[in-house]
């Protein structure tokens, strides 16, 4: 099984600054996964969302320890279902693009980076990601294409 560099993952979750709503419950399961205690953070994260349902934040945390387990079908699912109420939501699409790459599902890793980057045009992992998917792709990479005269 291919599992994300642990910064990678954490990367993935920077962005998701904590709310003063976040439960202590929430919190735990985030230090977890600081602490690479992925199997524990799910477990903890699984029972949260059950018990919260529609706790947008904790389900974000568990697609991405979902990533980290391996279980990158789940993980994709409920990434989706989270963008659809929230499509400008630059981590879900960096956790999307994150499991595409480990399922190298190339087309749909361009299209993931290039949603980060539709909201954060200056982020130079997603601009790297995006290179990287585009090269699997076999496609050029570049600023732009040259105009011919």
């Amino acid at each position: 099984m291919t599992r994300l560099p642990h910064a990678a993952l954490l990367a993935c979750l920077v962005a998701l600054p904590a709310c003063a709503q976040d439960s202590p419950r929430l919190e735990q399961a985030i230090e977890k996964l600081r602490q690479n205690k992925i199997a524990e953070a799910r477990a903890e994260l699984e029972a949260l969302v059950t018990a919260e349902p529609g706790n947008a934040r904790a389900e974000a945390y568990l697609a991405a320890a979902e990533i980290q387990g391996g279980d990158l079908a789940k993980a994709m699912e409920r990434a989706h279902r989270l963008l659809r109420a929230d499509p400008a939501n630059a981590d879900l699409h960096e956790l999307l693009g994150q499991a595409y790459m480990l399922n190298r599902d190339w087309a749909l890793a361009e299209k993931a980076w290039r949603g980060v980057l539709q909201e954060r045009p200056n982020s130079e992992e997603a601009r790297f990601q995006l290179a990287n998917a585009l090269l699997q792709l076999g496609q050029p990479v570049g600023r732009g294409r040259r105009r011919r005269g």
